[in-house]
């Protein structure tokens, strides 16, 4: 199969993929695999990944989202979000690839490097209203 006119065989690669359940990142791991990757989806709902696929060559941080509890609207402005609901989205799409990235990028630079990709949202550079938790990460 060709991506953009070029071979890729990806037999030696492992792959992570954080939030690899979801619509865009599923979509990359069934990819991956297709093309003789060895992939790990994580995901937060996936439940716990057992066995072992050696040293990781690519990490895709893809995990991420917001949460109707730190949405403002007509019945809650900004000043009304609670801290833990900020948090939690705080938590989800920053410290989520920040653990991801030292786990294993450490992992990655033991042994012959490798590459971390990460996907961010349109909302980072423009702020999008009504979800300040998210924008902001």
């Amino acid at each position: 199969m060709a991506a953009g006119g070029i071979e890729v065989d990806l037999a030696c690669g492992v792959v992570v993929i954080t939030g690899g359940t979801g619509v865009l990142c599923g979509t990359m791991a069934e990819a991956l695999a297709a093309r003789g990757a060895a992939v790990a989806v994580l995901d937060i709902d996936a439940g716990l990944v057992t066995g072992s696929l050696g040293r990781p060559t690519v990490l895709i941080n893809g995990a991420g989202g917001n949460s109707p509890k730190a949405t403002t609207g007509p019945d809650r402005t900004l000043f009304d979000l609670p801290a833990d609901s900020v948090r939690g989205v705080f938590d989800l799409n920053f410290i989520g690839t920040f653990l991801a990235s030292q786990v294993f990028g450490g992992m990655m630079v033991e042994g012959e490097g490798g590459s971390i990709i990460n996907i961010a949202s349109r909302a980072g550079p423009r702020p999008l209203t009504k979800i300040p938790a998210y924008s902001g990460v």
